[in-house]
């Protein structure tokens, strides 16, 4: 029998382990059969690995789970009423998965589903991606470009949730009264980030290809591999207890409440406020002046979580934008190339100076 390795919790209980599962049988009609190539960890897979985020669920019927959600792959069989892949393709995965219940998701997008009930590959429900092989239906993938190969398209994946929250923003911002410049463009705006990991450093790379000014925040200054990625790219850097400039746009990737409350203050009249980030567990007191002043600011503030088929295809566009004004900035973020048998410390604990680590399959 084939065997292939894997990465395997057992939700929602703590722990995480390696080990060589049977491969699957041929796909189904509507399934590809995808090689990994590359997956992405992210906070995520640590949570789920250290027993932290208690909705998650095995699939049914099994008591573990597949672990992943970030995979670049490469198409090695197909069922027979696939069209839109050929063997050989290389792809991108979508994680999150339709409830079968609500409007948003029978609409293809259960980035919006109404019931939270949707399967979420390697997180809730449904095996991820972190094998050597797996089977799954091929309308929840994109084809890649010939041109993105190396292991920093693992990026394209979280890539898509940051298209969708900017993409979103600006258009809401944009459609009480024009955002845009006098110039047609966004040069006149000026963004500013809360945390500076892999997620601040992509958002940065993003607004600044559609123009916007960009400040970075963090609680402390910036790593070597920060400052030298910052650099490049030509965004600035500065602890959250410096004087903050005025800004159009804040995003919070970081999850501090302290930080944000502090960073509200900075937003302009018109502006607005995207939060990205989950809690940190640091508690700060939201009063009523607060609220008040975004309301008579006209501040737009709006949640984002993930992304629908729509972004993961724009995301693919945007990669290779990006890595054409920034392609030393992104391979910098690589900080770390794994391989399976290696992961479990790397899954279980973030490491100094880490900004992203790719496991490598083959």
């Amino acid at each position: 029998m084939d065997m292939r390795r894997a990465i395997i919790i057992n939700p929602p209980q703590a722990g995480v382990r390696f080990e060589r599962l049977p491969d699957e049988n041929r796909p189904a009609p509507n399934q590809i059969k995808v090689r990994a190539i590359y997956t992405g960890i992210c906070g995520t897979d640590r949570e789920l690995a250290n027993g932290l985020l208690k909705h998650s669920i095995p699939p049914e019927g099994k008591e573990f789970m597949i672990l992943g959600h970030e995979v670049i792959g490469e198409v090695v069989d197909k069922g027979k009423d696939v069209d839109e892949f050929e063997i050989g393709d290389k792809v991108v995965g979508l994680a999150r998965r339709r409830c079968g219940k609500c409007l948003s998701c029978e609409m293809g997008r259960p980035d919006l589903c109404e019931t939270g009930q949707m399967p979420i590959a390697g997180v809730k429900g449904k095996d991820g991606f972190m094998a050597d092989t797996f089977n799954d239906e091929a309308k929840f993938f994109v084809k890649l470009p010939d041109t993105i190969t190396d292991e920093s398209a693992v990026l394209i994946q979280p890539l898509g949730d940051i298209i969708k929250a900017v993409y979103t923003g600006i258009n809401a911002l944009n459609s009480r009264f024009t955002w845009y410049c006098r110039d047609s463009t966004l040069r006149c705006r000026t963004a500013m980030i809360l945390g500076t990991g892999s997620t601040g450093l992509l958002f940065s790379m993003l607004l600044k290809t559609l123009g916007l000014k960009v400040i970075l925040v963090n609680r402390r200054g910036p790593t070597s591999a920060e400052e030298s990625i910052t650099k490049s790219v030509g965004v600035s850097f500065l602890r959250i207890d410096e004087e903050l400039p005025l800004v159009d746009l804040l995003i919070d990737t970081s999850g501090s409440t302290v930080s944000l409350l502090r960073a509200l203050q900075r937003v302009r009249p018109n502006g607005g406020v995207i939060l990205f980030g989950f809690g940190l567990g640091d508690e700060s007191t939201f009063k009523a002046q607060h609220l008040t002043d975004l309301v008579y600011r006209n501040i737009l503030v709006l949640g984002s979580a993930a992304h629908g088929k729509i972004h993961l295809e724009e995301a693919v566009k945007q990669f290779e934008i990006i890595k054409s004004y920034y392609n030393e900035a992104i391979k910098k973020m690589i900080t770390r190339v794994i391989y399976p048998e290696e992961a479990i410390p790397y899954i279980m604990k973030k490491q100094e100076n880490e900004i992203k680590i790719v496991m490598k399959w083959r």
